[in-house]
């Protein structure tokens, strides 16, 4: 869709309503600050791509998307994210989370919020010049794949990780 210049986002999602089985929508380069209201109603919606969004706002964001309980996959890629909100918990439905080229994440505070995500099975963080992650690790308990790629650890960091998750598949 972000390739349909002719179409507005609004115009766009009043369309997208009308069908009954939408699996998964992108987003992606609409240099959005919101999304519309109408997304909410997008009910059979699994997977939501908006990468490269760098000015839109998370809080607001999240609170439409807790109304799509079929949501299980969102990709956040390349869009400077620092910090995610604190009601990122109110989307206890997703089981994968796509966080890559945000170079400038706080990843301790990522942590806390992860931990309030108990159905999340899979978190990529590829690309975002990570060299550690925080000692406690517990927020990564229930992953059952960590992608670390293209970050800049150290092997001890590595085994480090690998070690306090034993049940995750740890990738770098």
């Amino acid at each position: 869709m972000s390739s349909n210049v002719g179409l507005s986002l609004i115009s766009s999602i009043e369309i997208l309503k009308k069908i009954e089985k939408l699996d998964f929508l992108v987003l992606s380069s609409y240099e959005l600050t919101k999304l519309p209201l109408d997304l909410s109603h997008l009910k059979t919606l699994k997977e939501l791509y908006l990468k490269d969004n760098p000015k839109l706002h998370y809080k607001k964001a999240f609170k439409i998307l807790q109304n799509l309980e079929a949501l299980k996959i969102l990709v956040l890629s390349n869009n400077d994210i620092k910090k995610l909100p604190r009601n990122l918990e109110k989307l206890s439905q997703i089981k994968g989370l796509v966080l890559d080229e945000n170079s400038n994440i706080n990843i301790k505070k990522l942590c806390e919020r992860i931990q309030e995500m108990q159905r999340l099975e899979v978190l990529l963080l590829r690309n975002n010049n990570l060299s550690k992650l925080p000692v406690d690790l517990r927020g990564f308990s229930n992953l059952k794949l960590l992608e670390l790629s293209n970050n800049v650890f150290s092997e001890t960091e590595k085994s480090r990780i690998k070690n306090e998750l034993p049940d995750t598949q740890v990738t770098f």
